[in-house]
């Protein structure tokens, strides 16, 4: 889902509706939304995908541990 999509379906509620999320597709269990992270970079593989915080050089990374915005899809996190 893009943010496109997000605001268009949002947009048609109430400003004060409580917004809830599931832990899954199926519906187990439930937890009011606590934080939205912008900012990073969702990286697909077999599993799903990590979310990656862009990071350089330039800030005493180790090589192998820098991500840039070429290695994923820019994304928001929304957190239980």
């Amino acid at each position: 889902m893009k943010v496109v999509d997000l605001i268009t379906q949002l947009s048609e509620l109430d400003p004060e509706t409580l917004v809830v999320m599931s832990s899954d597709s199926e519906g187990n269990s439930f937890k009011e939304l606590s934080g939205v992270d912008t900012g990073m970079v969702f990286v697909p593989d077999d599993c799903g995908g990590e979310v990656m915080i862009p990071t350089s050089l330039d800030k005493g990374v180790d090589p192998e541990d820098v991500y840039t915005w070429d290695d994923g899809i820019p994304c928001c996190v929304l957190w239980p």
